[in-house]
């Protein structure tokens, strides 16, 4: 017997019974009550016990008549969970719908007739109990709850596409897929390193590489769609598992080179008063700089902010401002139009290689992170996974 639902006053016991969907039988074993309605189709219905099967239930006299059926005025109210049907394909016919913005798009697509996908998009707002579309005349965006759900989705369908490489790796070779996720640092050449290294004894594990803020990659590790993530100090580490790289990144400005501050070879706090400023948006950083910048800080003028330092340094390029950054992220030829200057007093800033406490690897992952430290610390990689037997030496 089923755990009664939520609010149910009988803990352990219910004074229902689960009968079947329309049109099933019940077993010989479970004698039912006629229904006084149609059951839903497909699915299980509740209704009440009597007579002797109210005695077994536990049920108290208050609750049950004279003759020993549940035929109070005083009904329990216990109200069965609505039953989840979400299957893969929907989830797949949503993120069609939600790119192709139209139904007959994204029906011609799947290969689906419209009245099929409209059908299944409309189940499922009803199942969610969320409006997922604004439908308009000519095309179809999300809500704030389907764009929501949109990314849960894609999220879903990844672990899974994720999980089944690694489930289906052959025993005999190593194979599969290690994801990678971190911000923007010259560091993550020495992860490339390993990455090489390991790729010339195991050719069948391919690398996948996500780019974005410490929020952004702590999110896909909690959520098991990293492995492994690189970060930048400050970062709160508490919840994870980490080494420190044995290098460091410096920050400075990044400029034009017919900026007036192109000529020095340094930049101070000074420096920077009152001059249009592009600075990171991540929290932990903006307070670093703070502190570096001292009573400065309050004279900053902040032009915009930015996630990923490539598309700030196109709008230094254009004239916007300066961008506060870490150096040896973006390529400074010598006939190109920037350059760097360090700050003064100097900030640096370690780098951490942080992955989920208690993390169950898979084996590839598991692999990767023995050929990070041989390559960081120069060990030996354990024999068990220095080489592929297919692998020539």
């Amino acid at each position: 017997m089923r755990s009664p639902s939520p609010g149910c006053p009988f803990p352990g016991k219910s004074p229902f019974r689960y009968g079947h969907g329309q049109g099933q039988k019940a077993p010989v074993s479970s004698p039912v009550r006629p229904l006084p309605h149609p059951a839903p189709p497909g699915g299980d219905f509740l209704y009440p016990l009597s007579g002797h099967a109210a005695k077994r239930a536990g049920l108290p006299p208050s609750l049950t008549g004279a003759d020993g059926n549940g035929t109070s005025r005083r009904r329990p109210t216990c109200i069965p969970a609505k039953e989840h049907r979400m299957e893969l394909r929907t989830l797949r016919y949503f993120l069609a719908v939600a790119q192709a913005k139209t139904i007959s798009a994204a029906a011609e697509a799947l290969h689906v007739t419209q009245p099929t996908l409209s059908r299944q998009m409309q189940e499922l707002e009803e199942e969610l109990g969320k409006t997922l579309f604004l439908r308009g005349k000519r095309s179809i965006t999300l809500t704030e709850e389907g764009t929501f759900f949109r990314k849960r989705a894609q999220e879903i369908l990844s672990l899974l596409e994720k999980t089944t490489a690694e489930l289906r790796a052959p025993d005999e070779l190593l194979s599969g897929d290690i994801h990678i996720g971190g911000g923007e640092t010259d560091a993550i050449r020495l992860l490339a390193r390993a990455a090489r290294r390991m790729r010339q004894d195991h050719p069948h594990v391919t690398f996948h590489i996500f780019s974005g803020n410490a929020e952004d990659v702590m999110e896909k590790i909690d959520r098991d769609l990293v492995d492994f993530g690189l970060f930048i100090e400050p970062v709160d580490l508490a919840g994870y598992e980490f080494f420190r790289l044995p290098v460091k990144d410096r920050w400075g400005v990044l400029m034009r080179k017919d900026a007036p501050l192109a000529a020095r070879t340094s930049i101070t706090p000074a420096d920077l008063r009152g001059l249009p400023l592009l600075v990171s948006r991540q929290n932990m950083v903006n307070n670093e700089v703070a502190g570096w910048l001292g009573e400065t800080h309050d004279a900053l003028q902040v032009v915009a902010t930015y996630n990923l330092l490539y598309s700030a340094s196109i709008m230094v390029e254009e004239g916007m401002g300066y961008a506060l950054c870490l150096d040896r992220i973006i390529r400074l030829p010598e006939n190109g139009p920037l350059c760097f200057r360090p700050l003064r007093p100097a900030m640096e800033v370690g780098l951490n290689v942080a992955w989920k406490k208690q993390q169950l690897f898979s084996k590839p992952a598991r692999v990767f992170l023995e050929y990070l430290k041989a390559s960081l610390w120069g060990g030996p990689v354990p024999e068990d996974t220095a080489r592929d037997a297919s692998t020539p030496a």
